[in-house]
């Protein structure tokens, strides 16, 4: 694998609304419009690039109240799914630092 400097991506938020699997037929677990967080986070987490910019372009649509909740569950995520003990938020990978702007 070559080094990366820099990556750049962009995912949608929307989906992690739907935090839930118990409460929703789908959730951000399952819904294909998460498939790109998945991917980024999987490739931060083999590649760690020395830095990487994420860019998540609908957070403004999502409602105010819900803002801080869903940016936690995508930093410091639990796995809410039955069975599962899997934690996955991106301040979660090991030897990677995380640092939010917005």
């Amino acid at each position: 694998l070559i080094d990366e400097d820099v990556f750049v991506a962009s995912f949608s938020c929307a989906t992690f609304l739907n935090r839930n699997p118990e409460r929703s037929k789908h959730s951000c677990f399952d819904d294909p419009r998460s498939l790109p967080y998945w991917r980024i986070r999987r490739h931060i987490e083999v590649r760690k690039p020395k830095l990487g910019v994420l860019e998540v372009p609908d957070f403004d649509e999502i409602p105010t109240s819900s803002r801080t909740n869903v940016l936690g569950f995508i930093l410091e995520g639990a796995d809410m799914r039955p069975g599962s003990n899997t934690s996955w938020g991106l301040k979660l990978i090991a030897g990677y630092g995380i640092a939010v702007y917005d």
